[in-house]
């Protein structure tokens, strides 16, 4: 009959009746791992930083001499922060709540640095570039975290 709208199809409704999923407990621990993993690898951490340089490189379009001065300030900055979050997933049970804020707060360490050294539009620029990786670390963080992430996480 006209004005009659059509059941959905079954798989929709299904979708509709499936509670959302918080990060499974099993993922939880294979990424704490995971992270564990990377944060202690030397040359891991090494590698890590040299793409992210790589990246600031390209969206400042940085001289020889603003790269190093970058890496100088930017690894005391990370590696204090990598230090606190490696002890966070070490604790029993581990403390995700600490790992995602030493995220956060490095994430604030680096606006910081690079306002000073660039100033505010080079920074926007920045940010702009790490948006999308940004986004991705602390919503992973945050969902091991049991925090919401929608509208109380910034950065």
């Amino acid at each position: 009959p006209a004005g009659r709208v059509p059941p959905p199809p079954p798989q929709a409704d299904a979708a509709q009746r499936r509670p959302r999923r918080r990060h499974p407990r099993p993922a939880r621990g294979i990424i704490r791992e995971l992270l564990l993993r990377d944060l202690q690898d030397p040359e891991k951490q090494r590698q890590d930083m040299q793409r992210y340089l790589d990246d600031f490189d390209v969206a400042l379009n940085l001289t020889g001499r603003q790269r190093s001065a970058l890496e100088r300030e930017y690894l005391p900055l990370r590696d204090a922060r990598v230090t606190h979050a490696v002890k966070a997933l070490q604790a029993d049970p581990p403390d995700y709540e600490t790992v995602l804020d030493e995220a956060l707060s490095l994430y604030a360490d680096e606006d910081r640095m690079l306002k000073r050294m660039f100033g505010e539009e080079q920074l926007q620029r920045a940010r702009a570039s790490q948006l999308e990786r940004r986004t991705a670390v602390i919503s992973i963080l945050a969902a091991m975290a049991d925090v919401p992430w929608d509208q109380e996480l910034a950065w």
